[in-house]
């Protein structure tokens, strides 16, 4: 479900970005029907933050995938949204990240963000 709520330019970018995962990959997104119980709706963040963000995976039920416009209003950052609501998470913050990644955290500001931590699948 797309919402209303957004202009023609902000449907092309959201176009845009399923034809990328669509033409990508194999994964198919198709509309909605009032017999779908699970489905992820595209919405504008309503302002209350500036973020851009989806669970990652089926949660059940109406999904948001949250955009905060025009901040987020990008193909890629659209794209990377959908991933994480079909089910992909941030290779960085895998249980088993720090097998294969050394993270520098002298280089991330402490005040700054959370994405370095550690997500149980």
């Amino acid at each position: 479900v797309i919402s209303p709520l957004y202009n023609n330019q902000e449907r092309a970018i959201i176009a845009e970005s399923i034809r990328e995962w669509e033409s990508n990959t194999c994964i198919r997104f198709v509309p909605a029907t009032s017999n779908d119980r699970d489905y992820i709706e595209l919405t504008p963040n309503d302002g209350t933050d500036n973020f851009c963000y989806s669970y990652v995976g089926r949660q059940g039920g109406r999904q948001f995938v949250k955009m905060y416009a025009p901040i987020c209003m990008s193909v890629g950052q659209y794209v990377h949204e959908l991933g994480h609501a079909i089910g992909f998470g941030h290779e960085h913050q895998r249980p088993d990240r720090d097998y294969y990644v050394e993270i520098k955290w002298e280089n991330i500001d402490p005040n700054c963000c959370t994405t370095g931590k550690l997500i149980d699948n």
